[in-house]
């Protein structure tokens, strides 16, 4: 069975029929089938095992990459396709089946962090609080200084953005796959499928818009507004803050917090934070669970200045000065 697939592809490319833009900056000429294989009759996550092929030619500006299957974008499919069965078994209470852990596994060199990242959140969300734990130490592990934050959310300029400039001078000469594996970190993305993977908080991020905020995205932020959008390092410290409170683990918990207020500090001094206000709305929230309601709502006003509009702080400072009335 042949279908063709249609999702946002994490260098900035929104895939449509066959001509995309990317970011204005070049024309790209993007096109794949994705073939399920003969054993695989039905989305039943528990019950099919087929196989997935992705044949993909892409054209950026005269730069040509051929690869059948392309594997980096079968790994992105193959993350959502996880997630998205996950979040199906954890809302219906069912048992997350091996053909999904299949594709996390399939899946987790998409790049160095957000397939991992996913995967423990997945562990996280079912109360694998342990195995969140050692993935999220492997990711924290591969984090290196030599590993780069790129974002595929359309505000770039993907030959003149310095985080951009890695990943196209690679996929020049032909090393993407490595460069994926070992030196990106794409933020992390949420689909509103994928809900029930994902810690609570991000449910915010997938419904930010208050009153007419939808009118104002622009053309670039009309899809994945909807989602809950992430850079990696900061998700991972909020993960980290989650997991060893669940575990009863305080210190671990006490350094993940501060990592993760480290971290936003950093990035905001340095504008090497794609999703600030998101950062910021994640380490409120850590604020709030450590009873600690007035720094939380500073947090959030601070994420409120910085993106008025489409920001889920709004909500957070709704729910925060209703609970104080």
């Amino acid at each position: 069975m042949i279908i063709i697939v249609f999702l946002s592809v994490p260098v900035g490319v929104s895939l449509g029929p066959s001509q995309l833009g990317f970011n204005d900056a070049s024309n790209v000429d993007l096109n794949f089938d994705v073939n399920f294989g003969d054993g695989f009759n039905s989305f039943d996550p528990l019950l099919d095992s087929g196989n997935i092929n992705v044949d993909f030619n892409v054209d950026l500006g005269g730069m040509k990459y051929n690869k059948s299957p392309l594997t980096f974008i079968s790994r992105y499919l193959q993350q959502h396709l996880a997630s998205t069965a996950a979040s199906i078994c954890l809302q219906h209470g069912m048992l997350i089946g091996n053909r999904i852990w299949s594709w996390y596994s399939a899946a987790i060199d998409t790049d160095v962090a957000s397939t991992r990242l996913k995967l423990a959140s997945t562990l996280y969300c079912m109360g694998d609080l342990q195995m969140a734990a050692d993935v999220l130490e492997d990711v924290e592990r591969r984090y290196d200084n030599s590993v780069q934050a790129i974002c595929g959310c359309g505000g770039l300029d993907l030959f003149n953005t310095k985080p951009l400039k890695l990943f196209t001078e690679l996929l020049n000469e032909g090393d993407i796959d490595v460069a994926l594996a070992n030196r990106i970190a794409y933020c992390v993305r949420f689909l509103r499928q994928e809900a029930f993977c994902a810690p609570p908080i991000m449910y915010y991020e997938m419904v930010r818009a208050v009153g007419d905020d939808i009118q104002h995205r622009r053309p670039h932020e009309r899809v994945w507004m909807n989602w809950a959008v992430v850079d990696a390092l900061p998700f991972l410290h909020y993960l980290q803050y989650l997991t060893f409170r669940g575990l009863g683990r305080r210190h671990r918990q006490l350094q993940a917090g501060q990592s993760l207020k480290d971290n936003y500090v950093e990035g905001i001094r340095q504008d090497k934070l794609f999703h600030p206000e998101t950062a910021a709305n994640l380490l409120a929230h850590c604020f709030e669970m450590e009873g600690r309601i007035d720094d939380a709502l500073n947090v959030y006003l601070m994420s409120q200045a910085g993106k008025p509009r489409n920001n889920a702080a709004n909500w957070h400072i709704r729910r925060l000065t209703s609970a104080q009335r």
